[in-house]
Parts: C-alpha cells; sequence; structure tokens
C-alpha cells in the first residue's frame, strides 16, 4: 500500500489496492471535520482520467459516506456481499429499471443496494461485490439526462443511443487484505468525527451550564 503523503489537509485518500486511490476533498481540514460536513469524491487510477463518483453538488456528508463505507466493507470481510447471478451488468439492470419502470426499480434497489459503495443517481453508482472468491469495485454510468433536460448546447443522446454501448466505467479488483484495510480506515475516520462532534457537545454544554451559573 501506497503512504498518502502527498495529501492535503482537507483531503482524505484511501488507497483501494496498489494503483487506485480514492480521494474525498472537503472544505475544512480532516481533523476538524465535523458530522455535516460535505466532500467531493474522486478514484484515481494512472491508467485514466480522475473519476468523479460524487461531486460537491450532490452535497454528500462525508461522516455518511464513512459510515456507509465501513459497513459495506464489514459485509464483504463476512461474506454478504457475494454477486447474485445477472443476466446483465449491474449498472446497465438498475438504469433499464429507473428508466422504464419505478416500481420494478424500487423492487431492484431493495435486493441490489446492498452492493452500492456510492450513490449518485445523477451521475454514477459504485458498487462493491465477492464474485468467484475475489472482490472488486465497480463504477457504472447513470443515463445523464434521466432527471434533467439537457442545458443549450450540450452533447446530448437519446437513452436507447446511451445503452447501445453502455459498459462499466472501471473495475477494480480488491483482496481480502485490501478490504480489511479500508474497513480499519473508514471505522478510525468516522469514529474521530463522531468522537470530535461529541466533545463539542460536551464543550459547548459546559459553556451553557458555566454562563448560567454566571447570570
Amino acid at each position: 500500500m501506497k503512504e498518502d503523503g502527498n495529501a492535503l489537509k482537507n483531503e482524505i485518500v484511501l488507497w483501494l489496492n496498489d494503483e487506485c486511490s480514492m480521494k474525498m476533498t472537503a472544505m475544512r481540514p480532516v481533523q476538524e471535520l465535523c458530522m455535516c460536513d460535505c466532500a467531493a469524491l474522486i478514484i484515481h487510477c494512472p491508467f485514466l482520467e480522475d473519476l468523479v463518483i460524487a461531486p460537491w453538488s450532490s452535497s454528500k456528508s462525508i461522516f455518511d459516506v464513512l459510515t456507509r463505507m465501513r459497513h459495506r466493507f464489514e459485509s464483504a470481510l463476512e461474506g454478504r456481499l457475494q454477486l447474485v447471478p445477472l443476466p446483465y451488468n449491474i449498472g446497465y439492470i438498475r438504469c433499464e429499471r429507473l428508466h422504464f419502470d419505478e416500481k420494478d426499480h424500487l423492487s431492484f434497489h431493495k435486493v441490489m443496494s446492498k452492493y452500492l459503495l456510492m450513490d449518485s443517481p445523477r451521475f454514477t453508482s459504485t458498487w462493491l461485490y465477492e464474485h468467484e472468491g475475489k472482490f472488486f469495485i465497480e463504477v457504472t454510468p447513470m443515463y445523464p439526462w434521466e432527471f434533467d433536460e439537457p442545458k443549450p448546447g450540450e452533447q446530448y443522446c437519446s437513452y436507447e443511443e446511451f445503452m447501445a454501448s453502455y459498459q462499466s466505467t472501471l473495475t477494480i479488483p480488491l483482496e481480502r487484505a485490501d478490504i480489511e484495510r479500508l474497513y480499519q480506515q473508514t471505522s478510525q475516520l468516522a469514529d474521530m468525527i463522531l468522537e470530535r462532534e461529541r466533545a463539542e457537545g460536551r464543550r459547548y454544554a459546559t459553556e451553557l451550564e458555566e454562563s448560567k451559573n454566571q447570570e
């Protein structure tokens, strides 16, 4: 595993394997993060451009992201993320369910949401699963205009055109040791934020009590 010595004070870098990493960029230094602080997330691999899996506009709470990831990594270690047989790519199926049948999509989401490591429905789906004894993080695209109309001058394609050439954006293989390390890192970071929040609450309560005593 590579070190994250080049990370800025407001960045969390999680190495997924020996080549690829996930970077979370916050608005304040990591040591000062609160539960409500948001972050932008990208995956960096040497063989492609940085992949945004959660932009600032998605308003993802970094604490919620870390907590969700910790739970998914724990599930993977406990053998609960073995991918069920599917007729098509998991991202392809999600796009189809969402586009054609909302009720069917809700049923699909209920079954498949356990594999979702990160969910940004207007952009991408990021999955974590075990297949044939190996672990994978897979990023799949969503149809860009499922929820929004095309912007003026934007290069637009129909849903049918988009799905005709559908394929995963990125698939990253992970070893069990990678999952164990990521579980420990996300747990430590989530616990750090939670403890800081509790400490701030205790400090506020103390200050409030002292102010009342001075009245």
